[in-house]
C-alpha cells in the first residue's frame, strides 16, 4: 500500500477479495456453492505471482507463511499446545476420483505440543455431522443456543426452556474435544486455526 503504484494496489485488494470469497466459499456445503472454487484458487494464486514478482514487501510475507511445524513448537511452554483443524475431501485415489456419498469431506485436528516428535493427525468428524448439529439447534433463544451448542458439565443433563434435555455428549464437544482431551492433558493454553464450518 506504501508502495503507491496504483497497478499494484489494485491487484492486492483483488487477491484479498477473491481469498476472501474462497473462505466464505469453504465455510458452505460444497453442493450449495454455485462457484467453482479450484477456478478461484487458479486466479488467486495467479494474481499471487505477480504481487510477489513486484512487491518485496508481499514476497517477505509469503515467505512467512511457509513457517514449518518446528518453527511453532519452538515457541510453546510446557503447558500450551497449537492445533490447526484442517478439511479435505475424501478421495478414491484408486479410481482417481472423489468418493461420491455423502461424507465426502472430513474433518481433522494437528496437535502439536513443546515436545512433540511430530504432529499428531487426529479424525474429528465428517462435514454432514457438524451441519445436521447446527441445522437442528434451535437460535430463538440465546442461553438454550449455546447450551445446545456446548452442553453445561460433562455427564449432566440440561433442561431446556422447551422441557427437553440436551446431553452433554450431544453437543460440539463430542465432536471436537472429547476426542482432543486425551493428546492434551496437562496443557492450559491452546492456540487453534480453524477451519471450514468451524469458522462458524
Amino acid at each position: 500500500l506504501n508502495s503507491k503504484n496504483t497497478n499494484l494496489i489494485s491487484q492486492y485488494e483483488e487477491w484479498i477479495t477473491v481469498k476472501n470469497e474462497i473462505s466464505q466459499l469453504l465455510s458452505i456445503p460444497e453442493d450449495k456453492r454455485g462457484v467453482n472454487i479450484h477456478e478461484l484458487e487458479d486466479k488467486a494464486d495467479k494474481i499471487e505471482t505477480e504481487l510477489v514478482k513486484y512487491s518485496t514487501e508481499f514476497s517477505d510475507f509469503k515467505e512467512i507463511q511457509k513457517t514449518k511445524w518446528q518453527d511453532i513448537q519452538k515457541t510453546l511452554k510446557p503447558n500450551e499446545a497449537a492445533i490447526e483443524f484442517v478439511q479435505f475431501q475424501i478421495v478414491d485415489y484408486w479410481n482417481k476420483k472423489i468418493i461420491d456419498y455423502i461424507d465426502t469431506v472430513a474433518y481433522c485436528a494437528l496437535i502439536i505440543k513443546h515436545d512433540s516428535k511430530h504432529p499428531e493427525m487426529l479424525g474429528l468428524f465428517s462435514e454432514n455431522e457438524i451441519e445436521n448439529f447446527t441445522k437442528n439447534t434451535n437460535k430463538s433463544n440465546c442461553s438454550n443456543y449455546v447450551t445446545q451448542l456446548y452442553g453445561k458439565r460433562r455427564g449432566v443433563n440440561t433442561l431446556l426452556s422447551n422441557n427437553n434435555y440436551i446431553n452433554y455428549s450431544d453437543s460440539l464437544y463430542s465432536l471436537i474435544w472429547s476426542k482432543t482431551e486425551p493428546y492434551l492433558e496437562g496443557i492450559n493454553t491452546i492456540y487453534y486455526s480453524p477451519t471450514g464450518l468451524l469458522h462458524n
